[in-house]
């Protein structure tokens, strides 16, 4: 009978004895003397068996309990994220407008330009150095804002803004790129007439 006993206690440590042999166990170590070799094992069965019987459903009702409470957070902690990223973004789409509205105020605030220059080819090759020179900055400005993309969502509304405030710009230098040509018109115009002028009298 020991031995047997002994191989269902090495089964029942291996996690590999069924319900039968551990009611086995439990009879021969509540019923019977137990020899001192197996007063150890005894002790250990015992104490197991003493342990309290827990429903499973409780416990999975507490793991459910549980789970639905941190997914709760989880979801209360994307809502104020996404909460944050709104404000955020319309926050910076604000402040951009307000740059862009301070921006061309002042620049239409700005004193007209004064002719300066006797010689029309100097005028011209200004004109166009300083139009270079505004390509230049509003490509750095524009390469600038290329990180700015994710801010796309709020500023579609004001793209109409973008296009009207591009139209006249882009109208402005048109009327400055031509205005040196008229100048220049001018001047050749009224050389080629006093020439004119001084052929037929010379005639």
């Amino acid at each position: 009978m020991n031995q047997k006993i002994k191989f269902l206690l090495e089964n029942y440590y291996n996690g590999e004895t069924s319900i039968e042999e551990e009611a086995l166990l439990r009879n021969f170590f509540t019923e019977q003397e137990v020899p001192k070799a197996l007063v150890p094992d005894r002790d250990m069965f015992l104490m197991t068996l003493e342990q309290p019987n827990v429903d499973d459903e409780v416990i999975i009702k507490d793991i459910l309990s549980e789970t639905h409470k941190w997914q709760q957070i989880e979801a209360n902690r994307r809502k104020i994220k996404g909460y944050r990223g709104a404000i955020l973004s319309s926050a910076a789409t604000i402040a951009l407008a307000i740059g862009f509205t301070l921006f061309f105020t002042t620049n239409s605030n700005t004193k007209s330009l004064v002719d300066t220059f006797d010689d029309p080819k100097m005028a011209l090759l200004e004109t166009q150095r300083v139009l270079v020179l505004v390509g230049s900055k509003i490509s750095q400005v524009s390469d600038g804002l290329e990180p700015l993309d994710h801010l796309q969502i709020p500023l579609n509304s004001f793209k109409t803004f973008d296009r009207f405030s591009k139209g006249i710009s882009y109208l402005n230098m048109v009327e400055e790129i031509k205005r040196p040509e008229y100048i220049i018109g001018d001047i050749f115009s009224t050389e080629g007439k006093s020439k004119n002028n001084q052929l037929s009298k010379d005639n």
